[in-house]
């Protein structure tokens, strides 16, 4: 098995063990790189209206940063104690009618990394872009901070 598949089953089987992401049925969409993509249907996640319920697409958002982030450190072989969210914000662009898809991609780490390794504890902001599942025009924009310690 190699690096890549190992490392997408083990997201996988973390997934299926977090609660939340089962009742919304969220799937790993794509992990390529510094990439994660997590999808959902929108008929586990639809509010009064029939679109998709603002704190499923907030959901869905925290978890494609908090994966994005746990495959980076173990890609890194950097054992964790704590990887929690600090802080975080979305903005709902449009309404989402659809399967939905929420990516995050790790960008400027290098200095994360440092800190973390030199001082054992650093913060690092993430964001994740929500769009229907076949397009790109985004419909959130979540940012957020992550801290972990080692």
């Amino acid at each position: 098995m190699d690096t890549h598949t190992k490392s997408e089953n083990d997201l996988k089987t973390l997934l299926k063990n977090i609660p939340l992401s089962a009742h919304l049925n969220v799937e790993i969409y794509k992990t390529e790189g510094k990439q994660i993509v997590l999808s959902a249907p929108l008929e586990n996640n639809v509010n009064y209206a029939g679109t998709a319920f603002g704190g499923s697409i907030y959901s869905v958002s925290v978890l494609s940063c908090y994966l994005m982030l746990r495959n980076f450190l173990q890609n890194q072989n950097i054992n964790f104690t704590s990887l929690v969210i600090q802080t975080g914000h979305i903005e709902y662009l449009k309404p989402i009618t659809e399967r939905f898809i929420a990516s995050c991609s790790l960008v400027n780490e290098n200095n994360f990394l440092n800190i973390l390794l030199k001082k054992k504890k650093a913060r690092i902001s993430l964001s994740s872009i929500v769009s229907h599942e076949n397009q790109t025009e985004p419909k959130a924009q979540f940012d957020g901070v992550f801290v972990v310690q080692i």
